[in-house]
């Protein structure tokens, strides 16, 4: 049908333009004086533009919908990508923040270490405290005991009754602050 039509139209604008160009569609009376079919195609014409503009409007809506949930989904992209950088960033501070603490732990560890004479050469602080020497919490956090089989040999353990307790300044720090 539309093809029908595109060739009525297609005709009307020839013969349109051949009565444009002998100027006998200079005036609305020539108008009446047209031959039916050419009347019937401009009517076919105009009905077809009418269709054409209505057509055009709802496309320019539907556009204008399509970029608004463009718009939306550029933002929603940009949204997850601002929240995945965040965490990223989250990351990397907690990062920060925790070898900023290993370096103040490191730091006192070495104040502590500068002031001391140690029997067995610090081996805590040399093994990245790993190989400690034995000692535990038994009931005050504050006081810690010497669990080493040869308590008496260690410089830095203080014998009160049957209990032995280090007194050993790097050793108690590493407890403290590790928990080790």
């Amino acid at each position: 049908m539309h093809i029908h039509i595109f060739a009525n139209a297609l005709f009307a604008i020839i013969s349109l333009r051949r009565l444009v160009s002998k100027n006998l569609l200079s005036t609305s009376s020539n108008l009446i004086k047209m031959p039916k079919k050419a009347k019937k195609i401009l009517i076919l014409l105009s009905i077809e533009k009418e269709k054409l503009e209505e057509r055009i409007q709802r496309l320019l809506r539907e556009k204008e919908v399509l970029d608004k949930k463009l718009k939306k989904a550029k933002l929603e992209k940009l949204v997850v990508d601002l929240m995945q950088e965040k965490e990223e960033l989250t990351e990397r501070i907690e990062s920060l923040e925790k070898e900023k603490e290993d370096i103040t732990s490191h730091r006192k560890a070495v104040e502590i270490v500068g002031d001391l004479k140690c029997p067995k050469d610090f081996q805590c602080y040399k093994s990245k405290y790993k190989a400690l020497c034995k000692a535990g919490v038994n009931g005050n956090p504050d006081i810690l005991h010497c669990l080493e089989e040869e308590p008496n040999e260690c410089i830095f353990s203080l014998s009160y009754r049957d209990t032995y307790y280090c007194q050993c300044p790097l050793r108690n720090y590493i407890a403290e602050k590790f928990g080790k």
